[in-house]
């Protein structure tokens, strides 16, 4: 652009020749394309200028990401390495109640639900597989469900190594010691997400 006050000669951005890189600077671009895959041309021409003083403009950018092999794909979703785990109560009631009434007189019209046999069960599912069922009798605590998730995953634990772990984030499983168990088996918690949300966790439909 051409300053007519006092003849100065500046470069416009975004236009003119396109910078060419020397092999050290090509060098500390592939760098930080791959660490930083997902950043847009904007910030990789931000971190070349902080790595090595040297200003590109983004157009710039793309053109040698294109140059280099570098291709724009949308990222896949894979489930099949996350295990979707809870726990779920169920009830036997009493049914087909027999009222014995006088002649005469109308049924009943209240019933009262009487619960005859409770049990809980702990499962966990995965791409091809699931673990073993684990019938809960009395309450739950940090040190009972460690137990539950050893007795679950058993022979299975070498079949998830490096899986991500999906719970209903009861108190018992949002602990260290929980956290640990899983960490030292190479399983990753996730947590980051809301804690009463059925339709992220797959094993809510199998329960019925």
């Amino acid at each position: 652009m051409l300053f007519q006050e006092t003849n100065d000669v500046m470069e416009r951005t975004g236009r003119g020749r396109l910078h060419m890189l020397n092999n050290d600077e090509i060098h500390t671009l592939q760098q930080i394309l791959y660490r930083y895959p997902t950043v847009t041309s904007s910030s990789i021409a931000d971190r070349l200028l902080q790595r090595i003083s040297l200003r590109i403009n983004p157009r710039t950018i793309r053109n040698y990401r294109l140059s280099l092999g570098f291709r724009a794909v949308h990222a896949r979703t894979r489930l099949n390495n996350v295990i979707f785990s809870d726990e779920k109560a169920f009830e036997v009631d009493i049914s087909g109640v027999v009222y014995w009434i006088p002649y005469g007189r109308p049924r009943p019209t209240q019933y009262q639900h009487q619960v005859q046999f409770r049990v809980t069960v702990f499962g966990a599912i995965w791409y091809d597989e699931r673990s073993n069922l684990i019938f809960i009798g009395d309450r739950t605590n940090t040190t009972t469900y460690i137990q539950h998730l050893q007795a679950a995953f058993h022979l299975r634990l070498r079949q998830v190594f490096g899986y991500y772990f999906i719970h209903d984030r009861p108190t018992w499983a949002h602990t260290t010691l929980a956290h640990d168990w899983l960490r030292n088996n190479r399983i990753s918690c996730m947590d980051n997400y809301p804690p009463v949300s059925p339709d992220l966790n797959a094993i809510e439909s199998v329960w019925g």
